[in-house]
C-alpha cells in the first residue's frame, strides 16, 4: 500500500490531490462538516490511486492481436464523356 502511494504520480493525479487539499482547507475554514467529509474523500482517492480506473473496469479493452491485413483495392475509372 505504501508503494502505491509513492509511485505512479501523474500530473492528473497531482491535480486531483491538490484540488482535494484546497477543498479541505476551504471546508475547514468555513466549518462545513459535509464539505470536510467530501474533501477528505477527494483527497484520499488520488492519494491511494483508487477510483474508476483502480480495477480497470472503465478502461477500453486492448486489442489482443495485431493481425491487421491490408487489401489492395482496384478502382475503375469512369469516363463521363462516353
Amino acid at each position: 500500500m505504501i508503494k502505491n502511494i509513492i509511485t505512479n504520480w501523474s500530473i492528473f493525479r497531482m491535480i486531483r490531490f491538490a484540488f482535494g487539499i484546497l477543498l479541505m482547507i476551504e471546508a475547514v475554514r468555513t466549518g462545513s462538516w459535509f464539505m470536510i467529509m467530501l474533501a477528505t474523500l477527494l483527497s484520499i482517492l488520488p492519494l491511494l490511486n483508487i477510483g474508476c480506473r483502480a480495477g480497470g473496469q472503465c478502461s477500453v479493452p486492448l486489442r489482443k492481436t495485431n493481425d491487421i491485413t491490408t487489401q489492395d483495392v482496384e478502382y475503375e475509372e469512369i469516363n463521363p464523356n462516353k
